[in-house]
């Protein structure tokens, strides 16, 4: 919190780490939401040793596994390359210390520990929440065929989860995008395009054209993005056209195609349906 320029800050401890007492850095940033922004650091607070006021806390984090998107149940088929979802949350936090061996978030393909995944770098602490968090993690170069992926994470008093689950690889790859939707369905003014894809940690070339009923071409939106998220909702279409009129009212058709150049992978949905009143 802050009062007149003071700050109060709290937060909890790991126990993964140095107890020999000594200095430490904290290390701050602060904006405005606006244009201003500051960060800085501050070398003198002492840490070590331990307190009598310890966590009685005996149970792992809360974990769901998802591959692609959250709709994901284990058993299905994906695409080649799927992305690795982990919500993970816990009431004192995850530890992403890396400062302890075996601490680490950790993934596993077909049992094959010696080629474990440490996750601790690809987890995001939600927004003003240490408790609850997500990794976003992709997979690359599986073969086609079943799978199983394991996860075990710990929470900063260390205790573990560990959770799994199975999938099929598809022998030829998937090139479609899902959940592919726009809302609101009708709308008035604008509506905002949604979808999921498979191409997160790349740029995004991102094109919807937009046809009539009678299937005659009206508008080409044109978007460039990086793919942060396996979920893109943020495609706003006031209905004004490049002449600055807005389209009329009635039933009009769409298409998403979303290209990673990088990559050299195109994404393309199927047409689907909006209404405006």
């Amino acid at each position: 919190t802050d009062v007149n320029g003071v700050f109060n800050i709290s937060f909890v401890v790991p126990k993964d780490i140095n107890y020999t007492i000594g200095k430490g850095r904290i290390s701050y940033y602060a904006h405005d939401n606006d244009i201003l922004d500051a960060a800085g650091y501050y070398n003198d607070v002492v840490i070590g040793g331990s307190s009598e006021n310890i966590f009685n806390d005996n149970e792992g984090p809360a974990m769901k596994i998802y591959l692609n998107n959250l709709s994901f149940i284990s058993g299905e088929t994906v695409n080649l390359d799927p992305i690795l979802l982990v919500d993970l949350s816990d009431d004192i936090g995850i530890n992403v210390s890396g400062t302890s061996i075996g601490h680490d978030i950790v993934a596993v393909i077909d049992g094959d520990t010696k080629n474990s995944i440490i996750l601790n770098g690809f987890y995001e602490t939600a927004l003003n929440d240490y408790t609850h968090g997500k990794v976003i993690y992709p997979l690359k170069g599986l073969l086609p065929g079943r799978h199983t992926l394991s996860v075990k994470a710990w929470d900063v008093s260390n205790n573990s989860t560990s959770g799994e689950i199975e999938f099929i690889i598809e022998e030829n790859e998937e090139s479609t995008l899902t959940n592919v939707y726009n809302y609101p369905n009708p709308f008035s003014n604008y509506t905002v395009f949604s979808f999921d894809h498979d191409l997160v940690g790349n740029e995004l070339d991102i094109t919807i054209d937009i046809f009539s009923d009678e299937g005659r071409f009206i508008e080409s939106l044109h978007h460039q993005l990086y793919g942060h998220s396996p979920t893109i909702n943020e495609l706003k279409w006031d209905t004004s056209l490049a002449t600055g009129k807005p389209v009329s009212k009635g039933i009009y058709f769409y298409k998403i195609k979303v290209e990673a150049k990088q990559l050299n992978r195109v994404r393309e949905s199927k047409f689907e349906k909006l209404i405006k009143l």
